[in-house]
């Protein structure tokens, strides 16, 4: 059981009339010395100010927050015309200072390290003197923000009576948890910690959540924005690896038009442990947040997958830019751009790696971006109709990969490392979508052993085969991919290494046939020398994928020497 022991510890600071007494309630019971509640980094407690009527307003008091919590929200009861309550940035603002100037000298004057605080007034301002009766502020929430001890201070400040002062000493515990949003039936104001009491937003989920903690959504339409407030959280749908579901759990309410699709923002100080993964995205995702970082200077390192962005405007066509963490298992297909001011990389500006997607028939025709000095590795990917654009100062290292087309400001020479298996041949998509016309694409791949097929959720056999089928790197994990004697690489593609990947027909690949021509020789044998020299990562010459080109591998590969392929 997560557990926090919560002690609320009632100083006496200053001294105290008989009979004049502030109480402080929390979660509605009253706080009395040695009183302890079970919390946990997330927690609430709603925190109430009552008076016993002996003593009358006016009164000016102080809630000072020292450690890993917050204070938010307030109800006025008390009706005095000149009752106010302020929270930190009003007292700021009121003070003419920063937050930070505000907290130093109040900090000062309490002589603790506050990391919160509000400002309270009781009074009347009329001729006579109303009597602090019943709940005079309402409320108010504490917010545990951390593990240790943080105080929760209610200090009164009266030239006509004296209280007294509350200390609540909590000590907060940091256990990780996992969030729930349903817009069918959740709520924002539920505590969102189980299904059946689930958030409805996903954005409150991410304010609520801590770095660790993960958000999982049910299918529905989530309209709005969302910005992961550079939290390393993990947001998901129920089943990011089942399809059927990714395409009906859907952030943003409109495709195509651009007016109703959301952004999906990153801070750009998400490490790798942020992920979002098992969308149907309407709009588009941005890996920094403008307006905290105007010039753009850092990116997100969170890793995007098995997402659907398709059909979008997007930011002039682009669905995905300033993201420099992994990028894998998406679809990005049929993204228009402006009319007017034209299209721009449907992926741009995003320096790390993209793996196991498919790019096709973007309108902008620039499927990856490349520019900044940055560079951009490419693996087991599909560009249909999608160009690699490599700008003044970016780098591309390309392998195992289906791609038309690379262009170059500057000479590629310099600017491309076209890694082996690369390839340039007819994808053959069940469907290709078409923008124009309101045809949904289809891009699983053709296959004589069996393509999956959404609309009967059946496996179909086609009359052809993809020659991207059991393309990938021979280094790459097979992943979900149906298992049998045949399937013997990763398909190149978004659904390479899922369940939906297309089957491999009978001789139709050969694992040590590292160049994609169809058999295997000395050029083979050249590539897995080099990775035997160049350790780390997928290499793929690593045949049996257990992270190092040694002589287990070398053996696979004379095994199969002057093997060939049935279309070789």
């Amino acid at each position: 059981m997560k557990t926090m022991a919560v002690v609320f510890a009632l100083l006496l600071l200053l001294a105290r009339p008989a009979g004049a007494i502030l109480t402080i309630l929390a979660n509605g019971q009253t706080v009395l010395p040695g009183s302890e509640l079970c919390l946990n980094r997330g927690d609430q407690i709603v925190i109430e100010i009552t008076g016993d009527g002996s003593t009358p307003e006016p009164l000016e008091g102080f809630l000072f927050v020292e450690g890993p919590g917050s204070i938010s929200g307030c109800t006025l009861t008390y009706p005095g015309t000149a009752s106010e309550y302020k929270d930190l940035e009003e007292v700021a603002e009121a003070m003419e200072i920063t937050v930070e100037e505000t907290l130093a000298i109040f900090s000062a004057y309490a002589e603790r390290s506050l990391t919160d605080l509000s400002k309270w007034v009781l009074a009347n301002n009329g001729p006579l003197r109303e009597p602090l009766e019943g709940l005079l502020i309402g409320d108010i929430v504490f917010r545990c923000e951390g593990g240790g001890d943080a105080l929760l201070t209610l200090e009164t400040d009266d030239e006509w009576t004296t209280y007294p002062d509350y200390t609540i000493t909590i000590h907060q515990t940091a256990q990780t948890r996992t969030y729930y949003v349903d817009v069918n039936s959740g709520s924002d104001d539920n505590t969102g910690l189980s299904p059946g009491d689930a958030f409805a937003t996903i954005q409150k989920a991410v304010d609520s959540a801590y770095d660790g903690e993960t958000i999982i959504v049910q299918p529905g339409l989530y309209p709005g924005d969302i910005n992961f407030l550079g939290k390393n959280i993990i947001v998901q749908s129920t089943d990011p690896n089942d399809y059927a579901i990714v395409q009906q759990t859907v952030i943003g309410s409109d495709s195509g038009a651009g007016e109703l699709e959301a952004v999906i923002t990153f801070r750009g100080a998400e490490g790798p442990a942020c992920t979002l993964r098992g969308f149907n995205i309407n709009g588009y995702i941005r890996g920094c947040d403008p307006s905290v970082d105007p010039g753009v200077q850092s990116h997100t390192h969170a890793a995007i997958s098995n997402c659907i962005l398709c059909n979008n405007a997007g930011d002039y066509g682009t669905v995905i830019i300033w993201c420099d963490g992994l990028i894998s298992n998406c679809i990005l297909a049929d993204n228009n751009n402006h009319p007017i001011l034209g299209g721009h990389p449907t992926i741009s500006q995003c320096y790390g790696t993209v793996k196991n997607c498919t790019l096709a028939n973007n309108t902008s025709g620039i499927g990856i971006g490349i520019s900044d000095a940055g560079t951009t590795e490419i693996t087991n990917c599909i560009l249909y109709n999608d160009a690699v654009a490599i700008y003044t100062g970016g780098a591309a290292n390309i392998s195992y990969s289906n791609i038309a087309e690379v262009v170059c400001e500057d000479p590629c020479q310099a600017d491309l490392a076209w890694g082996p298996g690369n390839t340039n041949v007819d994808p053959c998509f069940a469907r290709v979508g078409d923008y124009a016309h309101g045809i949904v694409g289809d891009y699983h791949l053709k296959s004589q052993a069996g393509r999956w097929d959404p609309q009967s959720s059946a496996w179909l056999a086609d009359a052809g085969t993809s020659p991207c089928i059991d393309a990938g790197s021979p280094g790459s994990p097979l992943g979900n991919e149906t298992g049998n004697p045949r399937n013997k690489r990763i398909n190149m593609g978004a659904y390479g290494g899922t369940a939906q990947a297309s089957k491999t027909p009978a001789n139709w690949s050969l694992l040590a046939d590292l160049t994609n021509d169809g058999i295997v020789d000395q050029r083979d044998y050249a590539i897995q020398a080099k990775d035997n020299c160049d350790p780390g990562g997928e290499k793929p010459g690593d045949l049996n994928r257990d992270g190092a080109v040694d002589m287990d591998d070398v053996a696979t590969l004379i095994d199969a020497w002057l093997q060939t392929t049935i279309w070789h």
